[in-house]
């Protein structure tokens, strides 16, 4: 199974949705299960009113058995006159032959009992008047008013037991009440045949009868005329089928005997729902793979189109500035006695150096961004300064163009918390592009005003970079910020770039939590309006982060350095750089090396130690943490700086855990290079 998920595996983004269609698709048979149960249930009610529709139909048959009897005895005293009453005894075992269910019954003249049967139960009956009975007298009463056979019970009857009485009143041929024809049913017998005659269907039910309040019947605990299983009542009236029974209407309230819903009648369905669930999460589960896989083709054709078109700009936009070098460095030295050439040369070698560098830096920007290795160092900062550093740097280079160009600030608060070196890459970039794609003559104009800010705290401000450039077609504005997407090629407009400047631009603003916003018209320029939100600082916090360094080369003669560099080519570099304004260099070639020289010399041989990080044997890392632990604390607090070419953020904070005091990203700009040494020689 892990290998099939191990083949068939879907990607983060494709199994979200994969998980989303599953949670609906669940949540669509827990719907479906639950309209299972309620049209079982359904389904169950109505089951159940037609099997009680069965029910009451016999009950019904076997009353209107027992009421046809009395009327039967009626009829003969009609023909008969009073000799009926001879053979009434006679009469009435022919009903009990004929399978009728008879308690007994009765002749009564004047709602007087006057004749019963059987024998065995005159003596306790003959002379019984149910008019002036308070329990009997209404039912009968009623029977003679409203002229017909009337039920009633059951009742505690006078012959001992219990049992429904059926009263049909007899009346003479001038309409006057003259005698009641009486029936006592044997409740128990007759729905014992009830039930025997009920099909398979029916006896899977129980029910209950009962009436409206009946003060002269005698009922169960319940309130119930009859029960079919006495232990088990049916109390819900879920299923109420309401019947006439002889002048009065009865209720049946029924239910099944393994309940509304059994499990047997759904199981089937559940199977059903589950199987159709496993079957269309599975279709859905391979269409998914098979869409992933698609677009993972589209998105390696894509990849490729896009590494072939990045390969081919590269090739060119780093090929150009590496052509310069290496043509300057020629030329320079064919000429190297001419002092005004060799001058030129060299100011476009440096010039090519940096757009070179620039080049890689933004490559390897945008692939650290794209791996989420960039986080946000939030740091005090002077908002005034961090804007006249901007300026000062475009400065000459727009007046050299020809560019007219101006910045101002308008902020009541010039003290934040941000990441001043990514802030500072948004504004380069923003700034250089509208230099860049600016004509001589043109205007570039840098606003940064304060807004107002609905969070206590924290303050915003907006920047708007305008310029009078070139512009952009409507087209190209939708792809500004993708990977490699430039609207004409250096080759083209003769504007080196790698087309990756705004992509790292916008990903830099939304790590920062910023907005960014873009107009232009092709022909007329450019308008970028960038949003931050900073916490706000105080000056105090500025203490000592942004002073200024005046570098005394002076002190450096005599100081010696320890420089750890595997690579000859650099450790040339750095000896010659170094021994030119006065520094004693003595190398290592490795960690292990540099660590042997510090434990072999004196205290205070070293002033300081140059640190590159990837070497063999022992990286710089290694030899920092070596050195800090050592037991001479003079020779374990020899300031130690790293000089690498690991240039990230990371790489600083790697620097600063393994005790380095300072860390220096190669290539190495000298003057930086001498201000830090200048700051360490001074502490």
């Amino acid at each position: 199974m892990t290998k099939l998920f191990r083949k068939f595996g879907l990607k983060p983004e494709y199994r979200k949705t994969f998980f989303k269609i599953t949670a609906l698709l669940i949540a669509a048979a827990i719907a479906m299960v639950g309209y299972v149960y309620f049209d079982t249930l359904r389904q169950s009610k109505a089951h159940a009113q037609t099997n009680a529709k069965n029910i009451v139909t016999e009950i019904e048959n076997e009353m209107h058995r027992c009421q046809r009897a009395t009327e039967i005895v009626a009829d003969f005293y009609e023909v008969l006159g009073e000799d009926m009453l001879q053979h009434f005894r006679e009469i009435c075992a022919k009903f009990q032959e004929n399978n009728i269910v008879i308690g007994s019954m009765y002749w009564a003249p004047d709602a007087v009992l006057r004749y019963a049967y059987p024998d065995e139960i005159s003596d306790s009956t003959i002379g019984f008047s149910m008019l002036l009975d308070p329990i009997q007298g209404p039912k009968a009463q009623k029977a003679i008013d409203d002229h017909k056979a009337t039920i009633a019970g059951p009742v505690n009857l006078i012959e001992g037991g219990s049992g429904f009485i059926i009263r049909n009143p007899y009346y003479n041929e001038q309409g006057a009440f003259t005698a009641f024809s009486i029936m006592v049913v044997d409740a128990d017998e007759m729905f014992r045949r009830v039930n025997l005659t009920l099909d398979s269907r029916s006896r899977a039910y129980r029910y209950s009868l009962w009436k409206e309040h009946d003060p002269t019947a005698v009922l169960d605990e319940y309130g119930y005329l009859y029960n079919s299983d006495p232990q088990h009542p049916v109390l819900d009236k879920d299923v109420v089928v309401s019947f006439e029974a002889p002048n009065d209407i009865w209720y049946m309230t029924i239910e099944p005997l393994e309940g509304w819903t059994p499990l047997s009648a759904m199981w089937w369905k559940f199977v059903e729902i589950f199987f159709g669930l496993v079957t269309i999460l599975v279709v859905i589960y391979f269409f998914v793979y098979s869409h992933q896989m698609g677009q993972e083709a589209e998105n390696l054709e894509a990849a490729s189109e896009a590494k072939s078109a990045f390969l081919f700009s590269m090739s060119h936009d780093i090929r150009t500035p590496m052509n310069a070098i290496i043509g300057f460095t020629h030329l320079l030295r064919a000429n190297i006695d001419d002092t005004a050439k060799r001058e030129v040369y060299l100011q476009k070698i440096d010039r090519s150096s940096a757009v070179l560098l620039s080049i890689i830096n933004n490559v390897l920007d945008m692939s650290r961004i794209e791996k989420g290795k960039v986080e946000v160092d939030e740091r005090a900062h002077s908002l005034e300064n961090f804007y006249d550093s901007l300026y000062s740097v475009f400065k000459e280079m727009m007046e050299k163009k020809g560019l007219h160009f101006e910045y101002t600030v308008d902020a009541d608060h010039q003290y934040v918390f941000c990441d001043d070196s990514k802030l500072r890459k948004v504004m380069l970039n923003l700034i250089s592009n509208a230099y860049k794609y600016t004509n001589p003559g043109g205007s570039v104009w840098v606003h940064t005003q304060e807004i107002a800010c609905d969070l206590e705290g924290f303050v915003t401000y907006r920047t708007v970079v305008k310029d009078t450039g070139m512009g952009m077609s409507e087209e190209f504005q939708e792809h500004i910020f993708d990977e490699f997407s430039r609207e004409k090629t250096s080759t083209e407009n003769k504007i080196e770039g790698t087309g990756l400047g705004m992509a790292i631009v916008k990903r830099l603003v939304d790590l920062m939590g910023g907005t960014i916003e873009m107009e232009s018209k092709l022909g007329e320029g450019t308008t970028f309006t960038v949003t931050f939100t900073h916490r706000e600082a105080q000056r105090s916090d500025l203490l000592g982060k942004e002073e200024h360094v005046d570098v005394d080369k002076t002190k450096f003669s005599g100081k010696r350095i320890l420089l750890a560099e595997d690579n000859e080519l650099n450790a040339e570099i750095a000896i010659e750089v170094l021994s030119a304004e006065g520094f004693i260099v003595d190398r290592a070639a490795d960690g292990a090396e540099a660590v042997e020289k510090i434990e072999e010399a004196e205290a205070g041989y070293y002033d300081v130690v140059l640190m590159d990080i990837q070497m063999p044997r022992m990286n710089g890392y290694e030899a920092t943490r070596t050195i800090r632990q050592l037991p001479d604390l003079r020779k374990a607090q020899i300031p130690i700086m790293a000089m690498t070419a690991n240039a990230f953020q990371e790489d600083r904070r790697r620097s600063k855990e393994a005790g380095m005091n300072d860390h220096l990203s190669k290539p190495i700009i000298i003057k930086e290079l001498f201000k830090a040494l200048a700051v360490v020689i001074a502490q």
